[in-house]
């Protein structure tokens, strides 16, 4: 698939390209290589999560443009993809992202997490607000946590605007989520012909869950100023 236009929060449209095709992702990086030159420093944020195997699906994420990698049917990562994940001129940041994200894309795929500039979202915000019973919290806890200390005080006009996507985006999740639910209740409860439907849906909605959630990443990324920590 080529990109899809996704739940309007971030500008006009999240931009999101699904797909199994390495040619995809290879202009998909090209793509964000030609918006964001390599500059060395500071490096450019990357929102970064992966579920493994069965589902083997990489999702990355910069600004509105996101990859969903289906890898489900390739036994090796393209030589495009490996080159961007290493190369130094991007850090890739999300939930215990060294510990699970790239752990498990190293078991499944032979990539060395070593090589790769990740940055733990927990982290970063520990030290930012001085907070150390962060290890257990989820993306959402994390992210209200920042858009409750920072919206009174932030006044640059990009870190706002940040702050405001976040929170639609946010916004998003929580109503995606509600549809998930509903949607997985009635597969249990539809004649035959109606569960295609549904689970067409369910499927849908999941995606864009993920996409939004993998944009989070990304954007607490850049508030936070991850790529200098």
């Amino acid at each position: 698939m080529g990109d899809r236009p996704m739940n309007k929060f971030y500008g006009d449209f999240m931009r999101t390209a699904i797909t199994d095709n390495p040619e995809v992702v290879s202009a998909w990086i090209s793509k964000i290589e030609s918006i964001h030159p390599m500059k060395g420093f500071p490096p450019v944020i990357v929102g970064l999560s992966y579920s493994p195997k069965p589902e083997s699906v990489l999702r990355l994420c910069v600004g509105p443009d996101c990859l969903v990698y289906q890898l489900i049917n390739t036994s090796e990562i393209p030589e495009t993809l490996s080159h961007f994940l290493i190369t130094q001129c991007y850090t890739f940041v999300g939930v215990e992202i060294e510990v699970v994200d790239l752990k498990k894309l190293e078991e499944d795929y032979g990539i060395n997490s070593y090589d790769i500039d990740a940055v733990d979202l927990f982290c970063v915000a520990a030290k930012r607000y001085g907070r150390n019973d962060l290890e257990n919290a989820s993306l959402m806890q994390l992210l209200r946590l920042v858009l409750d200390e920072e919206n009174l005080t932030t006044t640059l006009d990009e870190e706002v605007e940040m702050l405001d996507n976040l929170s639609k985006a946010r916004d998003a999740i929580l109503d995606l989520e509600k549809e998930i639910y509903i949607l997985s209740n009635m597969t249990h409860n539809q004649e035959d012909k109606d569960v295609k439907d549904v689970n067409r849906r369910l499927i849908a909605a999941k995606v864009e869950c993920d996409c939004i959630s993998t944009f989070v990443t990304f954007g607490l990324g850049e508030f936070l100023k991850a790529n200098q920590f």
